[in-house]
């Protein structure tokens, strides 16, 4: 974004974390939706469930909707029209502070979704564990994966006010599951 128009090869990267949408059409299009797979019923799933799948339940991520990410590109956006002499460069992080693991995540969406918990427990299991060191080969990765936004807002002037995770994941699982499953 260059607010002169001329270019000059200036530009901004902005850095967002697990990102999730209100107008998925597929489950796929989102790893923060992607979990609602398990609790598809069995027989759109493919076959019929055998082992409980593994989740995540160490990491801690920050699932961010993309229309709060809109939000704050608009707020950029506005802020270069208006002051004509902030340039943006640079990278910039926009992330919701609302943190949970991945199955967190899911237990989340079952109970927006009104699956009763036994039937969670009997397709998902959530894992403790830190990835590295289950496995020595696997790349270290951070336990919490929050990214410091405190730019982003010095450089808006203000901060994003970010739905809530049960707030966006209950518009982003409206019609769920006919809305996903393919004909």
């Amino acid at each position: 974004m260059n607010a002169d128009n001329g270019g000059g090869g200036r530009g901004i990267i902005v850095r967002v974390p697990l990102l999730y949408g209100e107008d998925c059409v597929d489950l796929d299009e989102s790893p923060a939706l992607d979990l609602m797979k398990v609790l598809l019923p069995e027989t759109t799933a493919g076959s019929a469930i055998k082992k409980k799948t593994k989740i995540d339940n160490w990491a801690i991520r920050f699932p961010t909707s993309c229309e709060d990410v809109a939000k704050a590109l608009k707020l950029m956006i506005d802020r270069a029209i208006i002051d004509k002499q902030q340039l943006f460069s640079g990278t910039y992080h926009v992330s919701s502070p609302f943190g949970i693991t991945k199955y967190g995540l899911l237990q989340l969406q079952s109970q927006l979704l009104n699956v009763p918990r036994t039937e969670l427990d009997k397709r998902a299991v959530g894992e403790d564990n830190n990835p590295s060191a289950t496995n020595p080969l696997a790349a270290p990765r951070p336990q919490c994966t929050q990214l410091n936004c405190e730019d982003t807002w010095t450089v808006l002037g203000c901060q994003v006010e970010f739905a809530t995770l049960q707030d966006g994941m209950e518009r982003s699982s409206r019609g769920f599951p006919g809305r996903f499953i393919r004909h």
